[in-house]
């Protein structure tokens, strides 16, 4: 499920939630300034009851969710991110994340069924450009078949990777949300993350600072 989609939901949920305790709210106001005592019938305070505490159920099942991408993932600083197989589409040819060794290696979990990962795409496309290989990696993972990327990607002009995974790790299968971008060092340990899209300057802005962190450290 899409960030956009789960913020949507939330959104709407928490809205809901208020609007119930407003009408409460509004009927004891209204009726306190015309001198009468408050009336509530028993059944529709207990459906409300029922409503509110299941719609915050929900509210809760969702943000837990969502929190878990960024324990599992962020759980793992100083600690080398876990390697995982993938076959590159403009290649067709099987690759591992040891292969890459660039100052910064940016994972991309995208989809082609995600609008916000779509949306995205063009911004990545522009920081691949503005810095040498040895600075910054991309690679564009997603989990669908290679033909479906195949079909999307042909013609889009990515000059980063873009590719499909063969075999996973126990963080990437724990991801559930799409886009999810994790930046890691040269020796592949987890430095920060984003779930959700981002523009260009986003990217570049965060892609700069780390290796500015990362270069200062190494100098020590």
């Amino acid at each position: 499920m899409t960030t956009t989609i789960l913020f949507w939901i939330k959104i709407i949920i928490s809205a809901v939630i208020v609007w119930t305790f407003a009408k409460y709210i509004r009927s004891w106001v209204k009726n306190t300034k015309k001198g009468l005592k408050p009336v509530l019938k028993k059944s529709d305070v207990i459906s409300d009851i029922i409503f509110v505490t299941f719609a915050g159920f929900i509210l809760y099942f969702i943000q837990t969710n969502y929190q878990r991408t960024f324990n599992s993932v962020l759980a793992t600083p100083l600690k080398a991110f876990p390697d995982f197989s993938f076959t590159e589409i403009s290649t067709d040819s099987s690759k591992n994340l040891n292969n890459y060794h660039s100052e910064l290696t940016l994972i991309n979990y995208w989809a082609t069924w995600c609008g916000p990962c779509r949306r995205e795409m063009p911004s990545l496309n522009e920081i691949y450009s503005e810095f040498e290989r040895n600075e910054l990696e991309i690679i564009a993972i997603s989990d669908e078949d290679k033909s479906v990327i195949k079909n999307y990607v042909n013609n889009k002009n990515f000059h980063f990777i873009t590719a499909k995974i063969n075999r996973s790790n126990s963080l990437l299968d724990s991801i559930g949300q799409r886009p999810v971008s994790i930046l890691l060092d040269r020796e592949h340990k987890v430095l920060d993350m984003i779930v959700g899209s981002r523009g260009h300057r986003f990217f570049k802005n965060w892609v700069r600072e780390n290796l500015d962190k990362t270069r200062a450290t190494g100098s020590e």
